[in-house]
């Protein structure tokens, strides 16, 4: 039993970011990872169709939880964070044992909210607006940042920051900034020309990104 523990893949946990969107964000990737091998968690931080719900201790406390469901299934667990869960996969890394941990676009330094207001509205595609975090909900997104981001100066994990040069929410130049945050040498950061902030599911670059986070959860990049 325990040489099939040390053998076993590990459990690949992902975290979504804000929006209508949710856990959802991550379907490609994980069917990606499922097709090599990879177990995967996904789930949602809040309910949309409760705007109070929007206490961002409990949006963690959530989280907090499925690390630990996870980790009853599996002792080797992989985090990958999307955007704000980027940011909040960076605390959980600091608090569990994780083998490596993959920060796509991570939402460390606040995204302009008139962009992302717009960036909400042009993607409803004629849905109804309870579709869309409440404005109680986008304070808590605001809070559960400001309290997670400066974990990062505490990762003992390997690392890799994945960002989109034409990033239309995030700026790049705050993954350049928390990069450097990072106290240890076992980290990439990869920025990909031309690449947008959805990249993980907006059919440009997935694939990509697809590709290039499988390569680091397998040690193809020494770390």
């Amino acid at each position: 039993m325990r040489l099939f523990q040390r053998n076993k893949k590990p459990l690949v946990v992902t975290i979504h970011g804000f929006g209508k969107n949710r856990s959802s964000e991550m379907d490609n990737l994980c069917a990606f990872l499922k097709e090599h091998g990879y177990d995967t968690l996904q789930f949602d931080i809040y309910d949309l169709e409760n705007g109070l719900d929007a206490d961002w201790k409990e949006w963690l406390r959530r989280c907090e939880r499925q690390m630990h469901e996870a980790l009853g299934r599996n002792p080797r667990i992989i985090l990958v964070g999307f955007s704000m869960g980027g940011v909040i996969a960076t605390h959980l890394a600091t608090v569990y044992k994780v083998e490596k941990l993959v920060l796509v676009a991570p939402a460390f330094r606040y995204l302009d909210f008139e962009k992302v207001a717009r960036s909400l509205a042009s993607s409803l595609s004629g849905r109804s607006r309870t579709t869309v975090p409440s404005s109680e909900q986008t304070r808590a997104f605001r809070e559960i940042v400001d309290n997670c981001r400066g974990s990062i100066a505490n990762l003992d994990c390997p690392v890799l920051i994945l960002h989109g040069t034409e990033d239309e929410v995030i700026n790049p130049s705050s993954s350049t900034e928390f990069y450097g945050r990072i106290r240890h040498d076992r980290k990439r950061l990869i920025f990909l020309e031309g690449a947008h902030h959805r990249m993980l599911y907006d059919g440009f670059m997935e694939e990509t990104a697809d590709w290039i986070i499988l390569d680091f959860i397998e040690g193809k990049y020494g770390i």
